[in-house]
């Protein structure tokens, strides 16, 4: 089954940028504290971390790199690895691990860390981290336990005083740090106070951040406290009359899974704002739901709706947590306001702030451009299937670009997983999609697929035009046929039909479908620079 698209960015697609920006971190600026003298391989099999007969493997796993402590956790992953007939170089490497935990092997992986404790290769705070998370994460064999090490050694080395002051420099050259901070920021670097990254933001002239394990679970309690907090960064986001609703997401819910939505609205200086983004109500209040309480990814773009429309030189960003390392995830996150020349100290989205979430500047929607758009979509037809009502709901949430501004409007764009949410009859549900954006003009019936997992192939038929139709399409698990799109898109050419389908930029593994008259497609892709293929 396919996974939910909000769910997958939520997971996957994080983690993936996490364990990229660790990876890194670990490459370019790796603890260089040696473990105590003496052959490496020695000493851990002397407490009890490496086996008998191992030392080699670990030898060669260490060729060419220093013996600090993450090297050496690199290595002994590869060991490990090796020991199971495993890749430990391919990322695509899948292991089923033990979820359950026999005492053995709890007993099995606390011996570990006692070994690398003796052996200096990892500190007390990492012992007790991992330790407290052993049976909570599941954590019952080696290899979870020196990846998770990896992660603390790696971060160890990313805050250490070194990149941190090179940092804090960057920052105060920037504007971002102001002067009158600057000399107390470089002063509790070098005497180890800060111990998180985003602790940084105590210092900046416009930030914030959060410990969501201090909020109230009751989201009337801490959603107004988040909102005014972020609003104190700016004098210009100041607001009054904080609303808010948790509604079920439609689009993103399915048969196995409900997705719910935050709605909250607020005015400024009297214009009325509104604003949407996912929100778990069932985890709200519970030890590991910190997910539950926000989307951090997404919550604060409501002010930014109110920058763009001041126009304003700042834009907010992101600061996450780097979530391997916390114990509870996405209990840690910061808000930083700046402008787009202040950007420069996070190249390409990434920096001692870790993976910082890029925000428009020169192209973010105003409420005008949106009303500018809406009357100019309505000229050309391309939304004679909506009314008033209908089209003032859907950009009630202010998309900050053209692209969602039609993702939010019904019937014009069909958003559309690679992975097959419905594996019964799926090509017959992406015909009556494409059916539906074209309101009418494609219209395909009789639709029939024999789609089965259990086969390499099929055959989905229809009757279009007074004319049957039939494409084979392979079967690869629950992954569309991209011949079978292909094939759909020069239908309404063979048709001489008005108009003809185009696709423009998606969001990971989810695609975007339009049916476009010329007049139409000439508006979009030159007016508003969308790109269309």
């Amino acid at each position: 089954m396919a996974i939910p698209f909000l769910s997958l960015l939520r997971g996957f697609a994080r983690s993936a940028l996490v364990v990229s920006i660790i990876l890194a971190v670990t490459l370019a600026c790796a603890d260089r504290k040696s473990v105590s003298s003496g052959p490496i391989a020695e000493r851990l099999v002397a407490c009890q971390v490496l086996e008998d007969g191992q030392q080699g493997v670990l030898t060669a796993a260490l060729t060419g790199s220093d013996s600090s402590s993450s090297a050496i956790i690199a290595a002994l992953l590869q060991v490990q690895y090796k020991g199971m007939g495993a890749n430990y170089s391919d990322w695509t490497t899948y292991t089923l691990w033990d979820t359950v935990g026999s005492p053995e092997a709890i007993a099995r992986v606390e011996k570990l860390l006692d070994g690398l404790m003796e052996c200096q290769v990892i500190d007390d705070q990492q012992r007790r981290i991992v330790q407290l998370q052993i049976v909570p994460e599941h954590l019952y064999h080696p290899v979870q336990v020196l990846t998770k090490l990896n992660f603390l050694a790696a971060y160890k080395a990313y805050i250490a005083p070194a990149p941190m002051l090179a940092f804090a420099d960057s920052l105060h050259r920037a504007g971002i740090v102001p002067d009158d901070r600057y000399a107390a920021l470089k002063g509790d670097i070098r005497a180890g106070k800060l111990a998180r990254h985003y602790q940084l933001l105590d210092y900046v002239e416009h930030g914030v951040h959060f410990d969501l394990a201090q909020q109230s679970g009751d989201p009337s309690k801490y959603l107004p406290v988040i909102y005014r907090r972020v609003a104190d960064i700016l004098p210009e986001l100041g607001f009054t009359d904080f609303q808010y609703e948790i509604i079920k997401d439609e689009q993103n819910s399915s048969p196995d899974y409900v997705a719910y939505n935050a709605v909250v609205s607020f005015n400024v200086n009297g214009i009325p704002y509104r604003h949407k983004s996912f929100i778990a109500p069932e985890h709200t209040g519970k030890r590991h739901g910190y997910l539950g309480y926000i989307d951090e990814h997404a919550f604060y773009q409501i002010f930014n709706q109110v920058l763009a429309d001041h126009r304003s030189p700042y834009r907010l960003h992101l600061v996450p947590a780097l979530m391997q390392y916390f114990p509870g995830n996405y209990q840690y996150f910061g808000i930083i306001a700046l402008t787009q020349t202040q950007t420069s100290v996070i190249p390409g989205g990434t920096s001692l702030f870790g993976i910082v979430q890029e925000e428009s500047f020169e192209h973010a929607l105003t409420a005008d451009d949106i009303n500018q758009a809406i009357h100019t979509f309505r000229q050309t037809g391309l939304l004679s299937h909506l009314t008033s009502a209908q089209v003032d709901s859907a950009v009630a949430d202010r998309p900050m670009k053209i692209g969602e501004l039609l993702l939010s409007l019904p019937g014009v764009v069909f958003a559309f997983d690679a992975e097959l949410n419905n594996l019964e009859h799926p090509y017959e549900e992406i015909l009556q999609s494409f059916a539906r954006i074209s309101h009418g003009v494609f219209h395909p019936t009789n639709i029939q697929d024999d789609f089965d997992l259990d086969h390499t192939h099929g055959e989905v038929t229809f009757q279009l035009a007074g004319k049957k139709y039939s494409h084979r399409f392979g079967i690869e698990g629950d992954w569309v046929d991209p011949g079978f799109l292909t094939y759909v898109f020069g239908l309404p050419a063979e048709l001489k039909l008005a108009g003809r389908f185009y696709s423009f930029p998606g969001d990971g593994q989810v695609a975007h479908f339009i049916y476009l008259t010329p007049p139409q497609a000439l508006v979009l892709k030159e007016r508003y620079k969308l790109d269309l293929k």
